[in-house]
């Protein structure tokens, strides 16, 4: 899924590349989905064995981009992950960062999206602590609709290192990201 999602972001760039350049309309974004993280959900099972738990994340997420060239919108955008295990402890990551995305035609259309974000997490369990400040990225492939409303799934890599408290064993790269499913609306 890394290769994908690397994939999804060079085609962006490849496909404005051959388009002409032109300053166009400004839009912002407004946008909710869930994060399913196979990784995650072992790091919660591992650290809490008695209790079913199930890792995911809530997204909730604000974009503003300018069309660059035809097609072509970049931006700043801002990502805040709340972990769906409702309970004692709230996990978080926000992901501020630049995206792309290449829209094909005019709405309806389908799209395609990259993005690459810098990952501050916070752990609010004491039984683990992520380490805040790694590079994540991500694509998406989205349908936009006449409306403004789109939906888009993808994938989204957050790899950190997880410091366990018990062991303090350490888990490298541990990603706390996943397949990605976000519907919003542009404004």
């Amino acid at each position: 899924m890394k290769r994908t999602a690397i994939l999804v972001s060079v085609i962006v760039l490849a496909c404005a590349c051959s388009q002409q350049s032109m300053a166009g309309k400004t839009d912002l974004s407004l946008g909710g989905g869930i994060v399913i993280s196979p990784e995650y959900n072992d790091l919660l099972s591992d650290v809490y064995p008695d209790d079913q738990m199930y890792g995911g994340w809530l997204d909730l997420n604000l974009s503003i981009r300018q069309e660059i060239i035809k097609g072509l919108t970049m931006g700043p955008k801002v990502d805040l992950l709340a972990d769906f295990v409702f309970g004692d402890f709230v996990n978080l990551v926000t992901l501020p960062g630049l995206s792309g995305r290449y829209t094909f035609q005019a709405a309806p259309s389908v799209y395609l999206q990259g993005e690459i974000d810098y990952a501050f997490s916070h752990s609010g369990t004491g039984r683990f602590d992520f380490e805040s400040g790694t590079v994540a990225y991500g694509g998406t492939v989205g349908y936009a609709l006449r409306e403004g409303w789109y939906v888009e799934a993808g994938y989204l890599e957050i790899p950190v290192d997880v410091e366990l408290d018990k062991t303090s064993e350490v888990r490298k790269n541990a990603n706390l990201g996943g397949f990605l499913v976000r519907l919003g609306k542009s404004f």
